[in-house]
């Protein structure tokens, strides 16, 4: 309910977000959802926290970001963030601090690739232009 306040409450259109999940830091049987989004150099993702639609927004610079990668397992699909730095991942739900995963619903998974390509693109020009 709370995933669904955030997309309708905002100007995203359906090719500017991902709606992923994570495991939550200390508990691996609970989880968070939240939507994805690349804004210009940043990385933004918007964590519901509860029902009400209350969320909080995590802004993660690309050039901080050291890999990203798309597995696709036998019955999992995932994002997988690499950070340069511990700092970066500190405050995400479920982080180690160098690697932060994100889950992908299957009916998600082709709109997974398509936000991967661009994050993959954004990525590889931010590191050409520096």
């Amino acid at each position: 309910m709370a995933l669904s306040l955030l997309i309708t409450n905002s100007y995203m259109t359906t090719s500017d977000y991902l709606e992923v999940t994570f495991f939550k830091k200390g508990n691996f049987f609970s989880s968070g959802n939240g939507v994805l989004r690349l804004r210009g150099d940043n990385l933004i993702l918007d964590e519901a926290l509860d029902r009400t639609g209350e969320h909080h927004e995590h802004h993660l610079p690309l050039a901080q970001i050291k890999d990203v990668e798309l597995v696709k397992k036998l019955f999992s699909k995932k994002l997988v963030l690499k950070s340069r730095s511990r700092e970066l991942f500190e405050n995400l739900p479920g982080s180690d601090g160098i690697t932060f995963e994100m889950g992908i619903k299957k009916a998600q998974y082709s709109k997974a690739q398509s936000f991967y390509k661009a994050l993959k693109l954004r990525h590889s020009e931010l590191i050409i232009r520096s």
